[in-house]
Formats: structure tokens, sequence, C-alpha cells
């Protein structure tokens, strides 16, 4: 766990958007509509915390942030990378694992509490907030802004 002054948080977020560059990988595995239908849920597992770092490769994982409901896929890469979705017919970003961040409460020095490639139930997760294009064929355009929202459930399938 890290302690952020408010000046690093907020060049934390600049860190987080130069990071994610945009992939043309397709393949995004489209684990909602299984969750959704019943297919495949044994395959899932339902946690409340996950240290993505210590994931394998190839690994697949699906959140729900609430507020504004956002839907996120990942797909753990080689060499400490992530593949993220919002959208299952449209490419992907990829970025660092440790560039997934878990915000947790201010400490009594008025530090902010983060953790690096941590996603935690309850808590705010902090992600590239990326937009699509308006083409038929929806591409990713590179984000600009990053988006704050509770953890609501987290979903996983082991590689």
């Amino acid at each position: 766990m890290k302690r952020l002054s408010n000046k690093e948080f907020f060049e934390l977020h600049n860190g987080i958007l130069d990071s994610f560059k945009v992939s043309q990988d397709r393949d995004c595995p489209d684990i909602r509509s299984r969750l959704i239908s019943g297919i495949e849920t044994d395959n899932y597992e339902s946690v409340n915390e996950l240290n993505l770092k210590n994931l394998n490769p190839g690994t697949e994982i699906y959140f729900i942030g609430y507020q504004t409901p956002a839907y996120y896929t990942l797909k753990i890469e080689d060499e400490g990378k992530v593949k993220m979705w919002r959208d299952t017919d449209a490419n992907a970003l990829c970025g660092p694992l440790d560039k997934i961040v878990t915000r947790g409460n201010v400490d009594e020095q008025k530090k902010v509490l983060i953790e690096e490639g941590k996603l935690r139930v309850g808590d705010v997760f902090i992600m590239p907030y990326f937009n699509y294009t308006d083409s038929e064929l929806k591409e990713v355009l590179q984000p600009d802004d990053v988006y704050f929202a509770t953890c609501a459930k987290i979903f996983f399938k082991k590689a």
C-alpha cells in the first residue's frame, strides 16, 4: 500500500492515462453474457479481492462498478500487462497491471492510500475511461480521463 499526497494522487491520473495504449485485439472474453445467461458460471469464481499481479497470463476478469454502471473485462497478458475492454465487440486498451489502482481512505496525515494491481469489492477503483468511435466497426479512442467507481462485483477464471 502506498500513501500519496494530494498532488501525487492527481499525478497518478496522468500516469494511468499515459500507460494505456490502444490495442487492435478484438478477442474479448464474453464473460458478461455467460454470467447473465448462467452458461459456464461454474468456471468463474466470485471474489471480494483480487491481486492481479498473482494471476497467470490468460486469466480472465470481469468486474462491475456502481454509481454510473461500468463493466470492465480484463485479460492478463505476459510481462505484467493487461488488456482491457468495456465492450465485447470492440478492440482493447493494453497497459501495465500496476496502473489498475484501488483507492483506500485518507489517513491521519492527509495521505491518500492506494494499492496498485488490486481490485477490492467495496473500494473505489481507478481505471482509464475510454470511448469508442461512432463507426460501424467500434474503435477504442485513446483515453483522456480516468474513471472512479466503487467495485461492486469481481469474477475471474484462472488460466
